[in-house]
């Protein structure tokens, strides 16, 4: 009997630990991760998701469509649905999404939603691959340049602009043309973008090898921006002028060198020759002051032997 009732009070307090277990995994439950996307695009959460906000707000691009929910539970037995109406949010206008947990203590997690205007015309970000904008981004900032170290870059390299507008839906077109007008300007091909791309709101544009465009340096790129309130659905640009346009200026730092040590060289030989124009104009200016002197002297001879007493027949006769 005192096994069995031993035996029983094991089992019975087996059983409430399991319980207790649950109930804490139930009161546990929380979002391991969360993303809300809005068109090919996730929203970028304000602030960064942890499993302890419930509440965050994101902006959804211009025409980004449709917006969906990816959340993952976390704890045995806990769920989470997306639970708002799905309502459509109008250009500038607010809405919500929410996710419901499920367990002893259910709770919403919610992220508010603006639709941007459509009316944004700047970038977030600019950068080229393998070299460094001078100065640094700025989008209030339209003139930049680059310095490439060397033209013997490898023919398997590819120079690659990566553009992060306001709005994904934005307009963009880059072009290339070259200062010394050895290359008309030309459109640059916008690559297909990769998912970590899309997550990084990153679109690139290629100009290609170093190799194939080496010789046109100096070259100039454009980034010419329209609003996505302009863009057609399957046009790259807008309607009408672009809002704003970037020029990015391009130079190999050898050439520049070259450059230096020719305007150098220039003035070396253009001090040389002011020099040597100044020693023979000196020489000039001595040899004339010398025969000056010389001639003054005899001038000076003649008056005085002129101007001297004539001596007859022992006596001061006046000249």
């Amino acid at each position: 009997m005192v096994c069995a009732s031993r035996i029983a009070a094991l089992i019975s307090g087996g059983i409430a630990l399991a319980t207790a277990e649950e109930d804490l995994n139930s009161r546990n439950c929380t979002l391991a991760m969360l993303e809300v996307w809005a068109g090919t695009s996730p929203l970028r959460l304000e602030p960064r998701f942890s499993k302890d906000v419930r509440n965050y707000t994101a902006a959804v691009d211009f025409n980004a469509e449709p917006i969906w929910v990816d959340p993952v539970a976390s704890g045995d037995g806990c769920k989470a649905r997306r639970s708002d109406k799905g309502q459509a949010i109008p250009a500038g206008g607010n809405g919500k999404v929410s996710v419901s947990l499920s367990g002893q203590n259910p709770h919403d997690i919610s992220v508010g939603l603006r639709r941007r205007s459509g009316n944004e015309k700047t970038l977030e970000a600019m950068c080229l691959t393998g070299a460094k904008l001078s100065p640094a981004f700025n989008a209030a900032i339209h003139q930049y340049h680059v310095d490439f170290p060397s033209t013997n870059a490898s023919q398997s390299d590819e120079l690659v602009l990566a553009l992060r507008p306001v709005d994904m839906g934005q307009g963009l077109q880059v072009s290339l043309r070259s200062t010394s007008g050895g290359v008309n300007e030309q459109i640059v091909p916008e690559l297909q973008a990769s998912l970590k791309q899309l997550r990084y709101r990153w679109r690139n544009f290629s100009f290609g090898a170093p190799a194939a465009i080496g010789q046109s340096y100096p070259l100039e790129a454009f980034v010419r921006i329209w609003p996505a309130a302009t863009v057609e659905v399957g046009h790259a640009v807008g309607k009408g002028p672009p809002a704003i346009q970037y020029t990015i200026t391009m130079k190999h730092l050898e050439d520049q060198v070259s450059a230096r040590k020719n305007t150098k060289g220039e003035s070396h030989r253009n001090s040389y020759n002011v020099r040597s124009h100044g020693g023979l104009s000196y020489t000039k200016h001595a040899v004339a002051a010398s025969l000056a002197v010389v001639l003054c002297c005899i001038c000076a001879n003649v008056v005085w032997v002129t101007s001297a007493p004539v001596v007859a027949g022992g006596q001061n006769t006046p000249a």
